[in-house]
């Protein structure tokens, strides 16, 4: 009987860490969701760069790369941040479904 009691017991623990990882998780969610939004913004910019070297595009596109190009992630608008956000979410679905 002691032994099952034990069983019981641990499988209590692990399913409580299993709660707070989950939980510690949703709670740094945001966080990781803006810094893997750099990141894209960041792996935009190097793919950008590498279209603008070797690639023809109109005027109007170029004007707006070019805005894009040189800002970093913090300083742009919070619409141009949510096209970043998207990716990052996208990431974090796969990582969690993976996880």
């Amino acid at each position: 009987m002691a032994d099952q009691d034990a069983a019981v017991e641990r499988m209590e623990e692990a399913e409580h860490d299993d709660y707070t990882r989950r939980r510690a998780w949703k709670r740094g969610k945001p966080a990781l969701i803006e810094a893997l939004a750099a990141l894209e913004h960041e792996q935009w910019q190097a793919w950008a760069h590498g279209i603008l070297a070797t690639e023809k595009l109109s005027s109007k596109r170029q004007r707006r790369w070019a805005r894009l190009f040189i800002r970093s992630y913090d300083q742009l608008t919070e619409q141009e941040k949510e096209q970043d956000r998207i990716w990052a979410r996208k990431v974090l679905a796969i990582v969690e479904a993976h996880g």
